[in-house]
């Protein structure tokens, strides 16, 4: 992952990531658990306030749990990320509780509820590590499907990104990579694969308050997550 020095208003880092709250805290997105070690050395971390930090961490553990179990299958515990079979171990609880998600066709119940807090907030937090800007005045529409259920036209459409239609806010890494880009005569490189076969992420800001987040999650999930103003019609 390429590792890119931020130099927006300092006025803009007094604010949680998500909400208007003091960023009292400093939180990883993504969040550690759907990594391996060695973690990636430039890891963004985003200030943050307590209860945005704190408040989904269960349901992150459940999500990193659940894509396992969705990738490798119920009887597949050998093949899981060992981080994912040592949670399962500690957590019984949650291991129950996911076995008894998958159904007589073998098909996974998905609690949507958790899975959508979970990419929300993976989404506010590299939104506002990328560009410099909190989230808390931005609703999220939420989108994500298994990649191997897509179409091949779905997948091509979901890895083009658009070129960015506006100059990302000054300073912000994102302008960097914009203008590190077009200074080479090339489009914008706006995929960022921070962690092989785990994690990667692209942003994609357009006119007026609004952008996206395009993700794909343990080469298994495609996420696609789409931020604006808040009471602005979609």
């Amino acid at each position: 992952m390429r590792q890119v020095q931020s130099y927006v208003d300092e006025r803009l880092a007094a604010f949680c990531y998500s909400c208007f709250g003091a960023p009292t805290t400093r939180d990883h997105v993504p969040p550690k658990v759907l990594l391996d070690e060695p973690f990636p050395e430039n890891l963004p971390v985003v200030g943050a306030c307590q209860t945005c930090n704190e408040g989904p961490s269960v349901d992150e553990e459940y999500f990193a749990c659940l894509l396992e179990i969705a990738a490798c299958g119920p009887a597949g515990r050998h093949l899981m990320r060992p981080k994912v079979r040592r949670i399962l171990d500690e957590r019984p609880a949650l291991a129950s509780r996911l076995e008894a998600a998958v159904n007589e066709d073998g098909y996974l119940r998905v609690e949507e509820n958790r899975a959508r807090r979970v990419i929300e907030k993976i989404a506010r937090g590299l939104w506002s590590y990328e560009t410099g800007e909190t989230t808390g005045t931005m609703d999220a529409v939420v989108w994500f499907a298994p990649i191997d259920e897509l179409t091949d036209d779905d997948v091509q459409s979901f890895l083009t990104v658009p070129t960015p239609s506006i100059l990302p806010e000054v300073g912000s890494r994102l302008m960097f990579k914009v203008l590190d880009s077009l200074k080479a005569g090339q489009q914008p490189h706006v995929w960022e694969n921070m962690q092989p076969q785990r994690f990667a992420y692209a942003i994609a800001p357009s006119a007026g308050s609004r952008g996206g987040v395009r993700m794909i999650i343990r080469d298994y999930l495609a996420v696609r997550v789409e931020l604006q103003a808040k009471g602005e019609v979609w």
